[in-house]
């Protein structure tokens, strides 16, 4: 299996990038995304997660003689940060120069300092300056089985040698990974409220398609939050566990194979009517009945290729979300816009 950092120099060169936490409360993370799947890198990893000090002593321990240092710890531990991994050729200094300069005084337009921050302690984004230091950051954020190995349906119209990029047609064998516990938690916040919860996984042909980043953008906007997020390949097992109460169904086996098929994104959003709200957003299961406006009204034709799945009751996001995630995955955290959201 390829090393987390992947093969610099390569279309398997990987990058480290984080969105930090005035890029989250901020609601950036969709825009962010966006720009690195258009640009036609693929994403490999990916959790929102609250650094601790400690944590953020040690992803900048580079710098901890400048007199900064400590502010720039107390920051990036201030609230959650948006962890990536991002692949695909020259991912490392095209990466640093889509973010733009350190000081988005100096960052062109088009770039993502350039286009969204004025200063430089806000600059809403870090990235690795080489190989070496997205080895140190790949390996400091991410375990192994956090590394997703997966060949995107668009590689041969990204590269133009396909076979050097992902091999001749074999693709490694996904690293499927088991989360979640047995939804007997408190995870899923008070439903009637502000902070109600609801789990929403962007399935395999979304995260294929390149859909991850439009799709954040539309729940950022409509002014929920983000409480927990993980790019993970679900095994039959685990697939077959969230939609056990279609087991019965002789459509079933199709489901499961095609969600444990590749990466999801799975995320939980928090806000007030997130759960019903977040089914009007997604729109009707067949895409054929969704409106525009919709995510499915707006970016899929099958149903078999719905591209998403949303909770549909409190008792089902219950479920969901302490199937899918442990309780220290789940971040609570204030934001600064909901006096904004909310009368």
């Amino acid at each position: 299996m390829m090393a987390p950092e992947g093969i610099p120099g390569t279309a398997q060169e990987r990058t480290f990038i984080a969105i930090k936490p005035d890029g989250v409360q901020r609601r950036l993370i969709g825009n962010i995304i966006a720009r690195f799947e258009a640009k036609g890198f693929r994403l490999a990893a990916m959790k929102v997660t609250w650094p601790t000090k400690a944590k953020a002593e040690g992803h900048y321990a580079d710098l901890s003689k400048k007199p900064f240092f400590g502010g720039l710890v107390n920051f990036f531990s201030s609230g959650p940060v948006c962890a990536m991994v991002w692949e695909g050729k020259g991912a490392i200094k095209t990466g640093r120069v889509m973010l733009g300069a350190t000081n988005p005084a100096d960052s062109l337009p088009g770039t993502i300092r350039g286009d969204l921050c004025v200063d430089m302690g806000r600059n809403i984004c870090h990235g690795s300056d080489s190989p070496d230091a997205a080895k140190h950051e790949i390996n400091f954020w991410f375990s192994p089985q956090e590394i997703q190995n997966w060949n995107p349906a668009t590689h041969s119209w990204v590269y133009e040698t396909p076979s050097e990029a992902f091999g001749e047609s074999k693709q490694e064998e996904p690293v499927v990974e088991e989360t979640g516990g047995d939804s007997s938690g408190a995870l899923e916040g008070e439903a009637g409220s502000t902070t109600e919860r609801t789990f929403i996984a962007i399935k395999p042909d979304g995260v294929q398609r390149g859909l991850i980043g439009n799709i954040i953008a539309r729940f950022e906007k409509k002014g929920f939050k983000l409480a927990a997020m993980r790019v993970m390949t679900p095994s039959k097992e685990k697939a077959a566990g969230h939609y056990a109460d279609l087991s019965k169904k002789p459509f079933f086996g199709g489901l499961v194979n095609f969600f444990s098929s590749g990466p999801i994104c799975a995320m939980v959003w928090e806000g007030k009517g997130a759960i019903k709200t977040g089914r009007v957003m997604l729109g009707a299961t067949n895409p054929a009945d969704s409106l525009p406006g919709t995510i499915r009204g707006d970016l899929c034709i099958d149903m078999g290729r719905n591209i998403c799945h949303g909770s549909d009751a409190p008792d089902s996001a219950k479920h969901e979300i302490n199937f899918w995630f442990k309780d220290y995955e789940v971040n609570t955290w204030t934001d600064s816009s909901a006096c904004w959201v909310y009368e």
